[in-house]
């Protein structure tokens, strides 16, 4: 898994698991970037939409062969 620091790394269509302090949250996939505002929805396997900050979240790329 690749740690994502900056939301010009995220593509619309990754693949990622976000985590809080200690436990996953959600995996998912990217829907919309708004790099402007700070934040990110993704779609989770859910299929819930979740809104997200890379401040308050720890957010992995899953390659091909973790998903």
């Amino acid at each position: 898994m690749l740690g994502i620091k900056f939301l010009s790394a995220l593509s619309p269509g990754d693949r990622v698991e976000v985590y809080g302090k200690r436990h996953l949250l959600w995996r998912g996939y990217v829907e919309t970037i708004a790099p402007e505002l700070g934040i990110f929805w993704i779609q989770t396997d859910a299929f819930e939409r979740r809104l997200l900050d890379l401040d308050e979240h720890n957010v992995f790329r899953l390659r091909p062969e973790d998903t």
